[in-house]
């Protein structure tokens, strides 16, 4: 009877552990939602999993701990349902390895990523921290995201480690202050690892939870700017990092130590934006050009999510794609050797593209200026490797000045990877020149010699078609319109600056482009002793000596003002200077009124 009573005990006690032990490996389970669909597993998601689902999980696993002389030592046993979603019982020291691209545990902590055992991460991969944001500020102490802190390199001694080799992932779960965090690390097909953030809120209300991640670099040649200011790419190292842009909506690049906290965004909080908005953040509003290079040295990389609300026992995730090694660019090619257009008109172009290690690639349009700018042609996403795909595209004549300009078509893949470039030779037909500044005396016409109204003509024999009369009654600025045609019927239209003016009261500064009218002018002993008393002689003279001055190449106005003068309260003849200054360059032009 004794007996009985010391199994029956010793039964109890068991059932005891296996109901503790489940309760406590619960982020175990959610590996399963990680591999479940590959829509599920989406870099674009961000999913939250209820106190309900967790419980139906928990019925899938039974998780039996046997406590031995080593405190460390774990004894898992998995449901068949479990095994058949792929989950085995892991270990700090799982790995899984493809085509040479590894991951694994840092010390059975952080994540790890390398390339034929070649890290990316400067201080032999050790220079990489993560910390929690809970309603919008960092946990006490984690704030600094020192290298080696954060929860990346926190409690080992109890996390549980899972491996899904039907999917490549690894999993680490464990507690985390008043949260539990489950770290995934997936191989994909194409080499790259998809890291993902788990967090379940273990408190009792509502927090608002995100994460900031900061990584340095081991790599200090230039860095590119990925498509859409999705991420960076490395060439030097075939290194791209892109952060998901819905679960790690920001991210920005600085030197190294100075984008601590919130340094890397604009503004400098919780809440500010990175170089994901195609600005140079923070302090700079350049604009970021898409995959072109710049220098940054020792460069950190930040990244983070501000937080989103999590009812108690429900989680949220935080995603990133890091590509290293097995860069293979898209393969382009191009029907056309050559094309020829007028203004407003634009060449077609066909051709085929296709990438044997990336799903989503663009076609671009690089020109022959000297920064080899970047236009999109065309985007194709989600499109099976090798599969090839025609396309037709347009090169707008907007983009180029008249003459000959030898250009490229190429194709840049997500991770920043380029094709060979496609030569094609662009020849931008039409009429140009450049206007000159007109001087219409009082009383005469326009002239018609092309010549005079314009210089630097280029065209297919360029004419003269038509130039519209000028008002010359009044002294002023006007505009005049032109239209000059070529050989092929090809017409173009101008505006030409034009100034009317008196040969007795508009006098030219040819030099800065100013042009001062100013009348002679007799004054009232009453208007000049009025005018001394209220202190406004100078206004008295600008007034009736009808003092105006522009511009001579766009009619802007220009400042005027009194210089000097010598009147005086009593009958006589006197002078006045009058100055004209020019706004953008404090050019100046004067002349004398009597």
């Amino acid at each position: 009877m004794l007996k009985k009573q010391k199994k029956l005990i010793a039964l109890i006690f068991s059932i005891s552990l296996i109901g503790v032990t489940v309760y406590g490996n619960v982020e175990f389970l959610k590996g399963q939602i990680f591999a479940e669909t590959s829509e599920e597993s989406s870099i674009s998601e961000i999913r939250k999993t209820s106190s309900a689902e967790r419980n139906k999980l928990e019925k899938t696993l039974v998780t039996e701990l046997e406590k031995s002389q080593i405190p460390s030592q774990q004894v898992e046993r998995i449901t068949k349902e479990a095994t058949e979603d792929g989950w085995v019982v892991g270990k700090y020291t799982d790995f899984i390895e493809e085509g040479g691209n590894k991951i694994s545990w840092k010390y059975g902590e952080a994540w790890s990523y390398t390339y034929n055992n070649n890290t990316w991460i400067y201080g032999d991969g050790n220079a990489i921290g993560a910390a929690l944001i809970v309603n919008d500020n960092f946990l006490p102490g984690t704030n600094e995201l020192v290298w080696g802190g954060g929860f990346f390199w926190a409690n080992q001694a109890e996390s549980v480690y899972a491996k899904n080799p039907t999917t490549n992932t690894l999993s680490r779960s464990f507690a985390y202050k008043n949260f539990q965090i489950t770290i995934f690390q997936q191989l994909l097909d194409d080499g790259a690892v998809e890291v993902s953030y788990q967090v379940t809120n273990k408190t009792s209300v509502a927090q608002k939870i995100g994460v900031s991640q900061k990584v340095n670099i081991l790599d200090r040649t230039p860095i590119r700017v990925l498509n859409d200011f999705k991420g960076l790419n490395i060439a030097q190292s075939s290194l791209a990092l892109v952060p998901d842009p819905e679960t790690m909506p920001n991210w920005s690049v600085g030197n190294n130590g100075k984008l601590n906290n919130f340094v890397g965004y604009d503004p400098k909080t919780v809440n500010g934006v990175g170089w994901e908005s195609g600005k140079r953040q923070p302090d700079s509003s350049a604009d970021l050009k898409e995959n072109k290079p710049m220098s940054i040295g020792n460069a950190d990389v930040v990244m983070k999510n501000p937080g989103v609300m999590v009812q108690p026992d429900e989680s949220t995730i935080f995603k990133q794609i890091v590509k290293l090694g097995r860069m293979v660019p898209p393969t382009v090619t191009l029907d056309q050797k050559s094309g020829e257009m007028y203004k407003n008109e634009r060449v077609k172009i066909t051709g085929t593209i296709f990438d044997s290690n990336n799903h989503n690639y663009r076609l671009y349009l690089e020109m022959d200026d000297p920064d080899k700018t970047l236009i999109p042609l065309k985007d194709f996403k989600n499109v099976p490797y090798q599969e090839v795909q025609p396309y037709e595209a347009s090169i707008e004549a907007e983009h180029f000045t008249i003459g000959e300009h030898m250009v490229s078509i190429i194709g840049i893949d997500e991770y920043g990877t380029s094709s060979v470039a496609q030569k094609i030779s662009i020849t931008k037909k039409g009429i140009n020149g450049t206007p000159l500044i007109q001087k219409v005396a009082i009383g005469e016409s326009i002239q018609t010699d092309i010549t005079k109204l314009f210089e630097n003509i280029i065209g297919n024999e360029p004419k003269l078609k038509s130039v519209s009369p000028v008002d010359s009654t009044t002294v002023g600025f006007q505009w005049a319109d032109a239209v000059l045609i070529d050989a092929d019927l090809k017409e173009e239209s101008f505006k030409i600056p034009v100034t009317v003016y008196d040969t007795k009261t508009t006098t030219f500064n040819d030099l800065d482009n100013i042009v001062l009218d100013v009348k002679d002018t007799a004054l009232t002993m009453s208007e000049l002793t009025t005018a001394i008393q209220e202190n406004r002689l100078n206004e008295l003279i600008l007034q009736k000596s009808e003092a105006e001055a522009w511009q001579t190449e766009n009619g802007e106005a220009v400042t005027i003002e009194v210089m000097s003068q010598n009147v005086k309260s009593q009958f006589g003849q006197y002078e006045a200077t009058i100055k004209a200054i020019r706004k953008d360059t404090n050019k100046v032009h004067t002349k004398k009124s009597v």
